[in-house]
Formats: C-alpha cells, sequence, structure tokens
C-alpha cells in the first residue's frame, strides 16, 4: 500500500509541476490544423489518455508509438506513448526547456530531439510516474535506449518487443505472439492481477 500512496503523491507534484511550466510557456494557439474538426478530436483524445495518467491509482505503462496497446487496455492501464508527449511538450512550448534540461544532464545534441525532450521531462520530474515500460525494436535504435533509461529512472520494469525482419511469416508471427504472452505474464506480476482475455 505504501508503494500505491508513494505514487500517487508523485503523482499529484508531477502535475503541479507540469502545470506550473505550462503556465511559464502558454501560448496563443493560432495554428490552421487545430481548427481541423478531426485534429482538434485527437488531440483531445491524447490530452485525455495524459491527464488519466495522473489520476490517483491509475495504472501507466510508458509506450514507444509503434507498442500494440490492447494488452493494456485489457488490464485496465493508461498507455501513455513518450513520443505523443514530446510532441506535446513542443507544441506547447515547453520542448526547448526539456532539451536543455537533457543536454545539461549530459545527454548528447545529437540525440533524437524526441529522445532528449522525453528525457528532460522525466529529469523536471512532470511526466506521471509509469508502472510499467514497453516499446518496440522497431524503427529507432533511440526508442530502446530511452525506454532502458527511464526503466533506470523510475525502478520498473521495462519489456522490449523485439520485430522480426519477416514478422508476417508463420515464424515471426509465434515469434511475437511468444513475446507478447511473455510480456502478459511481466504485467500479471507487476499488476498483480491476471489478464481478463475477454476484454481483448
Amino acid at each position: 500500500m505504501k508503494i500505491a500512496e508513494e505514487r500517487n503523491l508523485n503523482r499529484k507534484l508531477q502535475l503541479k509541476r507540469l502545470l506550473e511550466i505550462t503556465k511559464e510557456h502558454a501560448v496563443q494557439r493560432k495554428s490552421p490544423f487545430y481548427t481541423l474538426r478531426a485534429s482538434h478530436k485527437r488531440m483531445n483524445v491524447i490530452a485525455n489518455f495524459f491527464r488519466k495518467a495522473y489520476r490517483e491509482n491509475s495504472k501507466v505503462a510508458f509506450r514507444s508509438v509503434i507498442m500494440p496497446t490492447e494488452i493494456f487496455f485489457a488490464m485496465d492501464m493508461v498507455p501513455v506513448c513518450l513520443e505523443t508527449v514530446s510532441a506535446m511538450l513542443a507544441r506547447s512550448k515547453i520542448g526547448p526547456r526539456t532539451l536543455n534540461v537533457a543536454e545539461q544532464n549530459h545527454y548528447s545534441k545529437d540525440l533524437c530531439s524526441f529522445t532528449r525532450c522525453t528525457l528532460g521531462a522525466a529529469i523536471e520530474n512532470f511526466l506521471p510516474t509509469p508502472d510499467f515500460l514497453a516499446c518496440t525494436s522497431y524503427y529507432c535504435d533511440d526508442t530502446a535506449k530511452l525506454f532502458y533509461i527511464m526503466s533506470k529512472m523510475y525502478n520498473k520494469d521495462y519489456f522490449m518487443l523485439d520485430i522480426p525482419y519477416d514478422y508476417k511469416s508463420e515464424d515471426g508471427v509465434e515469434y511475437l505472439t511468444r513475446q507478447l504472452q511473455n510480456m502478459t505474464e511481466v504485467l500479471e506480476k507487476v499488476l498483480g492481477k491476471k489478464l481478463d482475455r475477454e476484454k481483448l
């Protein structure tokens, strides 16, 4: 119970910190994309997930953009896509601040700006404390390292889904299936409950 209370307190402080920083960097949004209904709906969905991640007793999974989310939803978790968080921070004009914080903490400018932006936000302690971290090996080497580093920062379990080159082949599907089963077993231990397959 002590761990849950500590996590909830951390999330309150992290949300307060985010709101303070957001206020410092408030900008008028004049982008023509904001007026598009589809863009507006997408931004609202993303913002709602982000808000849910700060709620007391929510179970948060930091995930990469290509990571399947069905298992997280079935386990009643809030999946937070860190690449999307970086984009939100950039849109809110907080990005330069978090990039600088990452660089001041010895993360090179040569790293992807998404990675540095997320690391800076974690160092500033305004991301919601995750319960689990998961990414894939697909598309970006920085992502795997980011999730590894953040798992150490938060002292949480980390899972990397290795995507085979021929993922549509019978062997590729079997390989991915075994990994997703393994991840589910890890999640069940972390959350202390079994996956309800009816929710998938």
